[in-house]
C-alpha cells in the first residue's frame, strides 16, 4: 500500500483508538480529539489541511444537522470549506445533510456503514444487549418471557442467542416476510402493531426498530416490572418520557459494538475503511 498522503480522523470512541495504532503502520496520520490519545492539541481545522482521506466518527453528524456527532461545537460546514477537492471523506451513517454539504463542496463522500458493515456488527451489539439484560435483571434468561421488536440484522441475530440459552423468545415485526422467516426458525411470531398481548407478558423487551413503536399507549400494557433495552439509533423506538413517568425500567443503549467488543468492532471499521482507502488508490476514483 502506498504510505504518501495524509490522514486524519476527527474524533470518535474507543473503535478509533484502534483505527488510528493500526492505520499509522500504514500512513502518516493526524488525529484530532480520538478517545486515548494524548494529541489532541491540533485544532479541527489544522488536523484536516491538506489531508487525502478524512474520517469521520460513526455516527457523523447530530440528526438533521452537519454538527459532528461526538463534538459539541464542531460543525462540518466549517470542516468542509477547508478541505482540498480531491480529498475524499469516510463517513459512518451520512444523513442527507452531510450528503447535500458534501456535494456543494465537490467533496467525495463515502459511507462506511455498508450493509457489511451492518451484519458484522449485529454480533457484538446483540452480546451487548444480552449483557445490559443480565446486569439489570434479577433473573436468568433462561426460561424468561423475550419480546424482540423487529427482525433486521440484530434482530436475527439477537433472537438466536436469547434462544440458544433458553429463553422464550417471541419476534414482532412489521412485514409478512420477516414473520414468515421468524416462525420458520421456530420462534413465536405477532404483528408490530397488534402487540399488547406480548408486551404484557415480556420480562425483557428488545426494540431494533428506529421509529416510535413503545408509545405511551403501548407502555401502558408492558409489566411494571420488565425491562425495556432500545438498541435503536437516535431518537430511539421508545416514549422515553412516558416510560419515564409510568416508572419501567429502560435504558436506550447506543453504541453497543464500541463499549462492549472495542477490538472487535474496531476491527470491522478498520477492514471496512482500508478496503475504501485501498479501492480509492489503486482505481484513482
Amino acid at each position: 500500500m502506498d504510505k504518501s498522503g495524509k490522514i486524519a480522523i476527527l474524533f470518535g470512541d474507543t473503535r478509533f483508538m484502534h483505527l488510528a495504532d493500526r492505520l499509522k503502520t500504514d500512513f502518516r496520520v493526524e488525529v484530532y480529539g480520538v478517545l486515548g490519545l494524548e494529541n489532541t492539541k491540533p485544532t479541527p481545522f489544522e488536523c484536516v489541511k491538506n489531508c487525502e482521506f478524512l474520517i469521520l466518527p460513526l455516527p457523523a453528524c447530530k440528526p438533521l444537522s452537519t454538527m459532528i456527532n461526538c463534538a459539541e461545537n464542531v460543525d462540518l460546514k466549517d470542516i468542509f470549506s477547508v478541505l482540498d477537492k480531491n480529498v475524499t471523506v469516510l463517513s459512518g451513517k451520512a444523513n442527507e445533510n452531510l450528503n447535500i454539504l458534501a456535494r456543494q463542496h465537490g467533496i467525495n463522500l463515502i459511507d462506511y456503514y455498508t450493509n457489511e458493515f451492518e451484519i458484522l456488527n449485529a454480533v457484538p451489539s446483540a452480546e451487548g444487549a444480552i449483557k445490559i439484560a443480565l446486569e439489570r435483571t434479577d433473573f436468568t434468561l433462561c426460561g424468561s418471557s423475550c419480546l424482540i421488536l423487529g427482525f433486521g440484522r440484530i434482530g436475527k441475530v439477537l433472537a438466536k442467542m436469547l434462544s440458544g440459552i433458553g429463553a422464550l423468545v417471541t419476534v414482532a415485526a412489521r412485514s409478512p416476510e420477516a414473520l414468515a422467516t421468524a416462525k420458520s426458525l421456530g420462534f413465536d411470531t405477532q404483528n408490530i402493531y397488534d402487540m399488547s398481548s406480548c408486551l404484557n407478558k415480556a420480562d425483557i423487551i428488545f426494540n431494533t426498530v428506529p421509529s416510535l413503536i413503545l408509545d405511551q399507549k403501548n407502555l401502558l400494557n408492558v409489566k411494571k416490572d420488565a425491562l425495556i433495552i432500545d438498541l435503536a439509533s437516535k431518537p430511539g423506538g421508545c416514549d422515553f418520557e412516558s416510560a419515564k413517568s409510568l416508572k419501567l425500567n429502560f435504558i436506550h443503549a447506543l453504541g453497543l459494538p464500541g463499549i462492549i467488543a472495542p477490538k472487535t468492532s474496531s476491527e470491522i471499521i478498520i477492514n471496512c475503511i482500508c478496503s475504501f482507502i485501498e479501492e480509492r488508490r489503486i482505481n484513482g476514483t
